[in-house]
């Protein structure tokens, strides 16, 4: 099989293709030689760790077939629907998107650059009882268990997801965030005033041993 490096337009969409029929996505770069990049303190990701620090977290950044657009009816699993999910497109840094060949579905890498930008959607839920439950359905569906994060076919960290506030604030979200112009981080003054920043779970996989020099 191939490896690519799926670069995403500023959309997120990955090109004129239907990824529940498995089409393979338009925009894409062949993987040569690329190495990830060491993830530091200093990122703006944080591991998924320590549980007491992660009960709080109720959203879910999808860019696959996890996404609330993925078709005219939401995700692919149904969960969007299931779960009376919110969601809306966004943008998480830190992360790169590739695709490989033998699969119908994409996957993200963990890099923290943040140069490195994962076009997709935000799940919500901002219920605590339904988060948790939406959630658990979520890391079956991505084969993953928190008991043992590093054993499953996808791992997780917990992001920073910026949304305008005034799109928070439709959905009911405002309680859910940090204010952006508190902790305005790299975001020019005028984005971190309208913004607030939801923690959400990524789930990511590492690089391929295969796909390095």
């Amino acid at each position: 099989s191939s490896l690519f490096r799926l670069e995403q337009p500023a959309d997120g969409w990955l090109g004129q293709c239907d990824l529940s029929k498995g089409q393979r996505p338009l925009h894409q770069a062949p993987l040569q030689g690329a190495r990830v990049k060491p993830v530091t303190e200093a990122t703006i990701l944080r591991p998924s760790g320590c549980m007491s620090e992660l009960e709080d977290v109720r959203a879910v950044f999808a860019y696959g077939t996890l996404r609330g657009d993925f078709s005219s009816t939401g995700d692919r699993w149904g969960v969007v629907r299931g779960t009376g999910a919110g969601w809306c497109q966004a943008s998480v840094k830190g992360f790169r998107l590739y695709q490989d060949t033998d699969l119908e579905y994409p996957f993200a890498v963990q890099t923290g650059a943040a140069e490195d930008v994962l076009h997709g959607t935000l799940l919500v839920w901002p219920q605590e009882m339904a988060a948790r439950k939406a959630i658990d359905r979520c890391n079956r569906i991505e084969g993953f268990d928190p008991r043992k994060p590093l054993d499953g076919l996808y791992q997780r960290t917990a992001a920073d997801v910026m949304v305008p506030k005034a799109l928070a604030a439709e959905h009911g979200w405002e309680d859910l965030g940090k204010d952006s112009s508190v902790d305005q981080g790299e975001l020019a003054p005028a984005e971190a005033e309208q913004s607030l920043r939801i923690r959400a779970f990524v789930y990511h996989q590492p690089m391929p041993d295969d796909s390095r020099p």
